[in-house]
């Protein structure tokens, strides 16, 4: 957190760079973290942090097979140890516990969850590694980066029963079942609605793209403010969203469709139904405003 450390582009399967297919691009995303760890010398390189299915940082992106198995051959071959951040896809979103366990040959070293551990009951933060890496750090003096509530009770009696509750009521196969069917009813709207222009995710952690040119994947001029635009229109149906615009709009703008585990087939028709008519609403209002004319849809 005191030191800027060295970053890699992101294996994007939407915004594509100009030369590149999907594939290519995963190839390129990956030999550029070999790239860089030959840059900054494997000698002084401790690990590779990624988040195999994104969060807001990337609305949703999901990694493919072929850039984590190419990352974990890379971290192996220069003795890094492969970090995945499953703050927001791990607790089963993803409809495995881990999104780690969807590519078994790509498994990581150590993975960090949060945020569904504690379901909203308690901030927890979990950091996971096998047994053979904690015995080997404990018999060298142990993990000393804890702070005062490190493994208080209440919070970790908090996340037991979470984790309880999650298997009683099987909510990662749940999510598994679900997430498809929520897919299925975005890929509509995306079919239907002019400024949708990807959907993308796994399980029950997906996210839309907004556009103004679904054709050239334009995104909207930064003072239209899409994804707020479409924050607010939401809540007037009843459906809150978490919308995210990251490095200005550089990279698009999206709205995270993220709902509770244990929902069920009229808890997606209900989160379809009220997102399609905020779309249309949105659409409605740029139009009022002549602002679609302006982007040129």
């Amino acid at each position: 957190m005191m030191v800027a450390m060295p970053k890699v582009p992101a294996p994007f399967t939407y915004r594509i760079p100009e030369g590149h297919t999907v594939e290519s691009w995963q190839d390129a995303a990956a030999q550029a973290v070999e790239d860089e760890i030959l840059c900054e010398g494997p000698e002084t390189c401790l690990a590779f942090i990624m988040e195999p299915v994104g969060g807001v940082a990337s609305g949703a992106l999901v990694s493919s097979e072929r850039y984590c198995a190419a990352v974990r051959e890379i971290c192996t071959r220069y003795g890094l140890l492969l970090i995945y951040d499953e703050v927001m896809s791990g607790a089963g979103r993803t409809g495995r516990f881990l999104s780690a366990n969807h590519w078994p040959q790509a498994r990581p070293d150590l993975a960090v969850l949060a945020k569904g551990l504690g379901a909203g009951y308690t901030p927890l933060g979990v950091m996971m590694a096998p047994a053979g890496a904690v015995e080997e750090l404990a018999a060298a003096g142990g993990f000393l980066h804890g702070h005062t509530y490190v493994a208080n009770p209440l919070t970790c009696a908090t996340g037991l029963a979470v984790l309880e509750e999650i298997e009683r009521q099987e909510l990662t196969a749940n999510a598994a079942r679900m997430g498809p069917r929520l897919e299925a009813a975005l890929r509509e709207i995306q079919r239907d609605s002019p400024i949708l222009g990807d959907v993308r995710g796994k399980g029950l952690l997906m996210a839309i793209e907004l556009v103004a040119d679904k054709a050239r994947k334009r995104p909207f001029p930064l003072e239209v403010d899409i994804t707020r635009r479409v924050s607010r229109l939401a809540m007037q149906h009843g459906l809150i969203v978490y919308a995210r615009r990251t490095s200005r709009g550089r990279f698009g703008e999206w709205v995270m469709i993220c709902p509770p585990l244990n929902s069920d087939q009229a808890v997606i028709d209900e989160i379809s139904t009220a997102l399609r008519r905020t779309l249309a609403d949105c659409v409605d209002a740029l139009t009022r405003e002549g602002a679609l004319d302006r982007v040129g849809v």
